[in-house]
């Protein structure tokens, strides 16, 4: 059973840990519902200040937490100028439930939250 809640509760307590350095903490790389935009990915200093691991070294990689509770949020990304592009939006417990992007990404599967 201990096994079980821990594995159940880590993700909750990976993203509350980034949510409070990352979105609202002492000196915050994005406030709620705001983008930060990591313009590299490649050094250790730069993965170790992301909180994650990211193997992409040709990637603009960029994370932030929507806060809904007044209301819903509206995401928009800019144009991609025809090249790639992904958003993956998560849960709590890290699991990805939508790709909103553009259909010359291909990523346009969207699949209802697990909750």
């Amino acid at each position: 059973m201990t096994v079980q809640a821990a594995t159940y509760g880590a993700p909750l307590v990976a993203m509350y840990s980034l949510h409070s350095t990352m979105a609202v903490g002492p000196k915050p790389k994005a406030a709620p519902n705001s983008m930060w935009r990591m313009e590299d990915t490649s050094t250790p200093q730069s993965a170790a200040e992301s909180g994650y691991v990211s193997s992409n070294f040709d990637v603009i990689d960029g994370f932030g937490f929507a806060d809904l509770g007044a209301e819903p949020v509206i995401l928009t990304a800019p144009d991609s100028g025809g090249r790639s592009c992904m958003i993956e939006i998560v849960d709590m417990w890290t699991n990805a439930f939508a790709y909103p992007a553009g259909g010359a990404s291909g990523y346009t599967r969207t699949a209802s939250s697990p909750l």
